[in-house]
């Protein structure tokens, strides 16, 4: 009798774990990871590897001993799986990706052999580079140029090359090519290069660390960046090398990237016993603990006390503070050893190298400044480009010790001078002065240092000046209000050589040095982070409207005066200019002109109107040619006025000798219009919108050629309380516009009541009918507030269910919904705190479950009804009361920071783009400081 054993299909294995695996509470574990698939967008399934060995032993231990067979057909059987939980989302996604995480046995970099090769592993390292991501073709098209048949080539494995075919799949043609490849029909999948080095801490004494280059395709690329500790689940394959006289018999390692796992930059996990643990909590009871710690530092170096205590500070590190402004204040510590050869210097640095849980030690000899922080490099095999993380990124969050920093060339200090800098602004970034005037951060510093040289204070790559006219507008985080702030000093740094750009929703970009700090929302509160570690996705904080110092009219009063006008006259004639204006003058021939074209009569018989007003002559030209409105062109020769505008208003001239350069592009709205009350902004906004103004089916807004005019455009309409986004597009001739649109109905609402004369203004009506019955996408609360939304509902027991699912699927709630909700919960308070005052006990009893009371006061559910229902105790009905009171107060404690939310000049946006850009022409990073904190 032959018995033959049948292998059952690992694809069924697969699809049969993930529908089957349950958690030991009963939980379906990959069932609800693949539903959260579908909510979240993700196109992989992560797979913790201990359940695959629980669940079927033989399959996991196939999957590490034949992973490329195994993985795609664990990759199969999530998609089959997906169409019986979402059958939508699997017909949209089609291709899914199984990724393994925690094998059970992790393979050190040195330990690295030939028996791996072909098989899954688990390495744990430093990332130390990272090329650009880029696009591999996994599935071509190619088009037959003599009979048009298409020819669909997909490659046979993960990172083999498509080939063209050899010849035409249409039998009565069998062209033998060239083919020509349809990009746009073609598949492409994101592929990044990466390299992982051992930890310094686990390399052997003497030795250097050694590193595999790895494989990264689809959404894991970018999810780690160089410096970062990562464990990192992949495939090891061959890859053969090559010399110039063609290809050699060996072969180097690669890892094509199953999962990788970036590890939190934080303190190094260390496994502590219960003996050592009691050992800890015993020396903190030691009155002279501080002094022990400095004894035991380097102890077999006599003396230095000193220098130890400060070593001590250095290694447990500082306290970074958090401001109510918003402003961080480092906690780094940082140390530097002066002495005769032959005092221990070298010696102290080592030992501190060795027991710091992340210490890098490095010698100034051979530190460059793209060895310390990081740097640009090329591959010599392909000749891509990576970012190679140094010594200082590599030591993030532990310790660098940097030994003869003497020998370090100038330039190269330069790069460790500005890590250990304050955080810096590029000299290009904007700050806004209290009183409503916009200039650049470098402009401003340079101007001030320049005027009291005498003053400045130097140091090292550094200088300081400290100021006493200069106000500023900063955030007050407790408030969640702007607040006018004195300026302390100004400070300017030598610039590294590259910066961190950041692109927020609502279209605005700022540009910073890598360690400058980024406020973020984090685990329910607002934090500080690093510029460079600022990823897409993340909430930042911004504001809903700007206030503006009333104060300061400096310059607006003088034009008025002398032009005998009011300022909302002023603002139209400056919005007519802007959106449909020019200037021009010609100083040799003495010729100075401003004007105005249009087609629409009934805007140029406003502006001459407006003229006529100021009793300024001009002169008017109508053209019909080759045209099917008439042109009109106002012009107004006068020096005297040309020159007046130009003292007060010099952003409305753009003229330029830069040929390429437009002069639209140029445009900016002037400092002297956001001194102006909110009827005059509201009269340019007026006049703006008639020129450079559109409304289509679904949005409201202006158009614009000048990006710094759609920024003016956006902090203007805030200084109304509009709030407003920005994007641009190109044009079919290859320009690129900039649309400021009007974000969500209260906006709209407000803005079309200031171009209410405008006749498209029952458009935007209608537009705001339209958006009431649909949700504002871009103005949403974070999750956490949703969740703290729902505790406070369940309390009252006003939790519809919506609360509970937006928090589960981790999504963020709609403002307006959390508005409701809040203004749900303050009537139900209402209504408690009257129960409160008639001591109302069947309705307080619904507050204060007594099962919970009963739980307490360790008295059965059944004595406490009866003593508070039938026997009405007023012993229990204080207790009642009193509980009833305490667990309002909490509530309202909380509903209070909500209220901060929802009322606070506060509005969540989202990071949609991190740039590391090069630094071409910057000398200087520049700072303003706010005493007594920044």
């Amino acid at each position: 009798m032959v018995i033959e054993l049948i292998e059952q299909d690992p694809r069924e294995r697969f699809a049969n774990f993930f529908k089957s695996f349950q958690t030991p509470d009963g939980e379906y574990k990959y069932r609800k990871r693949l539903s959260q698939m579908a909510i979240t967008g993700q196109k992989s399934l992560l797979i913790d590897f201990e359940d695959l060995m629980q669940f079927d032993h033989e399959l996991a231990e196939q999957v590490i001993e034949k992973p490329t067979r195994y993985l795609e057909a664990a990759s199969y059987a999530v998609g089959d799986v997906m169409r019986i939980v979402n059958l939508n989302y699997a017909m949209k996604v089609r291709e899914f990706r199984a990724r393994f995480r925690r094998l059970p046995e992790l393979t050190p970099l040195r330990k690295i052999r030939a028996e791996h090769l072909g098989k899954l592993i688990m390495i744990e390292g430093i990332l130390t580079r990272a090329s650009s991501v880029k696009q591999q073709l996994i599935r071509g098209v190619f088009e037959c140029p003599r009979c048009g048949t298409k020819i669909p080539v997909e490659s046979k494995s993960e990172g083999e090359r498509v080939t063209p075919p050899d010849r035409c799949a249409n039998p009565d043609c069998r062209y033998k090519g060239p083919f020509k490849l349809l990009l746009e029909e073609s598949t492409f999948i994101d592929w990044q290069r990466l390299t992982i080095q051992e930890k310094p801490e686990e390399l052997p004494p003497g030795q250097l660390p050694r590193s595999i280059d790895a494989i990264a395709r689809g959404d894991i690329v970018d999810v780690a960046r160089p410096g970062d500790r990562v464990v990192v689940v992949g495939v090891l394959k061959p890859r053969p090398e090559f010399s110039p006289r063609g290809r050699l018999t060996t072969y180097s390692p690669i890892l094509e990237i199953n999962s990788i796992d970036v590890a939190e930059k934080g303190l190094e996990e260390i496994e502590i016993t219960p003996e050592d643990e009691e050992k800890i909590k015993e020396l903190a009871k030691d009155p002279f603990i501080h002094q022990k710690i400095i004894q035991s530092i380097a102890p077999s170096i006599y003396g230095y006390e000193e220098i130890k205590e400060g070593i001590a500070y250095l290694l447990f590190g500082g306290v970074p503070k958090q401001l109510p402004d918003g402003v961080r204040i480092r906690g780094d510590i940082n140390i530097l050893l002066v002495g005769d050869p032959g005092t221990a210097k070298s010696q102290l640095l080592q030992y501190v190298a060795r027991i710091a849980p992340r210490g890098i030690y490095t010698s100034g000899k051979g530190s460059t400044a793209a060895g310390l922080t990081a740097a640009v490099v090329r591959d010599k095999v392909t000749g891509d480009w990576y970012l190679e993380a140094g010594a200082l990124v590599l030591a993030d969050g532990g310790v660098a010790c940097i030994d003869e920093i003497d020998k370090m060339r100038s330039e190269d200090r330069v790069a460790m001078h500005e890590a250990m800098e304050q955080q810096s602004y590029h000299k290009d970034f904007e700050i806004l002065l209290a009183d409503g005037t916009k200039i650049k951060i470098g402009k401003l510093v340079d101007k001030l240092m320049s005027n009291h040289k005498d003053n400045i204070i130097k140091g090292k790559d550094t200088e300081i000046l400290f100021v006493d006219n200069i106000y500023v507008m900063a955030y007050d985080l407790s408030k969640k209000e702007i607040v006018k702030v004195k300026a302390d000093r100004i400070s300017r740094h030598k610039a590294p050589s590259k910066f961190i750009q950041l692109t927020f929703s609502n279209g605005r970009t700022i540009t910073v040095t890598p360690e400058h700090p980024i406020v973020i929302w984090s685990n329910g509160k607002i934090t500080t982070i690093r510029a460079d570690q600022a990823k897409v996705g993340m909430i930042v904080p911004g504001v809903n409207r700007y206030e503006i110092s009333k104060s300061s009219r400096e310059g607006l009063d003088e034009i008025l005066e002398t032009l005998n006008i009011d300022a909302k006259s002023l603002a139209k004639f400056i919005g007519f200019v802007l959106s449909d204006g020019f200037t021009y003058s010609n100083p040799s021939n003495r010729y100075y002109e401003i004007g105005f074209t249009n087609t629409n009569q009934k805007l140029v018989g406003e502006f001459k109107s407006l003229l006529k007003s100021f009793n300024i002559k001009f002169n008017e030209r109508v053209s019909s040619k080759n045209r099917e409105k008439r042109l009109h062109t106002i012009r107004i020769i006068s020096k005297s006025l040309y020159e007046l505008l130009w003292k007060y208003l010099p952003e409305i001239f753009t003229e330029t000798k830069d040929e390429k350069t437009r002069p639209s592009r140029l445009k900016r709205i002037p400092a002297i219009l956001f001194k102006m009350p909110n009827d005059a902004k509201k009269a340019f906004i007026n006049t703006f919108f008639k020129g450079d103004g559109f409304v289509d089916n679904y949005r409201a807004g202006f158009r614009t050629s000048s990006r710094k005019l759609a920024e003016d455009l956006q902090d203007l309409l805030l200084t109304l309380g509009i709030y407003s986004y920005m994007y641009n597009e190109t044009s079919k001739e290859g320009r690129t516009y900039y649309k400021v649109i009007i974000s969500g109905t209260d906006n709209l609402a407000k803005f079309v009541e200031i171009v209410a004369d405008d006749e498209r203004a029952l458009k935007i009506k209608n537009l705001i009918e339209k958006s009431k019955s649909r949700l504002n996408y871009r103005n949403e609360l974070p999750n956490d507030i949703a969740e703290v939304l729902r505790e406070i509902a369940n309390e009252l027991d006003i939790n519809d269910g919506y609360l509970s699912t937006i928090v589960k699927r981790k999504h963020n709630i709609h403002f307006e919904k959390a508005r409701k909700y809040i203004e749900q919960a303050e009537v139900k308070i209402r209504e408690l705190k009257r129960a409160l005052t008639e001591e109302n006990v069947s309705n307080l009893r619904k507050f204060i479950k007594l099962t919970r009371l009963s739980k307490e006061l360790k008295i059965p559910y059944s004595t406490l009804r009866y003593r508070l229902i039938v026997k009405k105790d007023p012993e229990i009905t204080k207790l009642l009361i009193k509980k009833a009171y305490m667990k309002l107060h909490e509530i309202e404690e909380k509903l209070n920071k909500l209220r901060n939310f929802i009322d606070g000049n506060i509005r969540f946006l989202t990071i949609k783009q991190v740039s590391v850009v090069e630094n071409k022409d910057s000398e200087w990073v520049y700072d303003v400081t706010v005493e007594p904190h920044h």
